[in-house]
């Protein structure tokens, strides 16, 4: 029964890991989804110019 029972310090130090983990978990997380958004940007960004410029030949042409 004493291995269960945990000390008030314990229960502390094991929280202060967990919430330790959650925050690198979360910087992770957010810095994928920010790679993504720039990515999916510049990949709408030459979309665009690549439409834009065969619009424009098409047109002049």
């Amino acid at each position: 029964m004493a291995d269960i029972r945990m000390t008030r310090s314990e229960w502390r130090a094991e929280f202060g890991e967990l919430k330790a983990e959650l925050h690198a978990r979360e910087a992770r997380l957010i810095k994928w989804v920010a790679g993504l958004v720039v990515a999916s940007a510049a990949a709408a960004a030459g979309v665009a110019i690549a439409v834009n410029q065969i619009l424009a030949a098409g047109v002049g042409g």
